[in-house]
């Protein structure tokens, strides 16, 4: 194993200047970790909630879907998949990625719940959170952090 001694401050300094222009650039953990989140709500969809499983749909949305759109499906969220086929990414700034569901106006109501017009009847609509990130998940972005601060400054 080789030695080598800095002998003058003044490289000392550049090559901590280095190591910090490295350590800024936090794109690529930003990037992994948007990826990850986003893997994480499509995996909420395929579990029908999670960690606690949706309320199911009702009697009365099942009978409506059928005589108005002539099939259904028990699952709630996954009747066309457009809401699970629309959580996506993106690059907000140099510091921020977002996971949003792109272009679907219902989102929010499916999210936090309320009430809707649908066929003409005023329902409700349970809060059915799809938004939502598991305690493994923070773990794994932690772990995307460390590894990429431990690989810029060679630990």
């Amino acid at each position: 194993m080789e030695i080598t001694m800095i002998s003058n401050a003044s490289e000392v300094s550049i090559e901590i200047g280095k190591k910090m222009a490295e350590l800024r650039n936090m794109n690529p953990p930003l990037k992994k970790s948007s990826i990850l989140m986003r893997k994480s709500v499509k995996d909420n969809f395929s579990q029908g909630g999670r960690p606690i499983r949706w309320r199911p749909k009702s009697k009365a949305t099942i009978a409506i879907e059928k005589s108005i759109l002539g099939r259904t499906t028990s699952k709630p969220l996954i009747f066309t998949g457009n809401l699970r086929k629309s959580i996506s990414y993106r690059k907000v700034n140099d510091k921020i990625y977002e996971v949003f569901p792109a272009g679907i106006g219902y989102a929010g109501i499916h999210q936090y719940g309320g009430r809707t017009n649908f066929a003409g009847r005023n329902i409700p609509v349970p809060a059915r959170p799809f938004m939502v990130f598991q305690n493994s998940d923070l773990d794994s972005i932690v772990n995307i952090f460390k590894e990429h601060i431990e690989k810029k400054l060679g630990i």
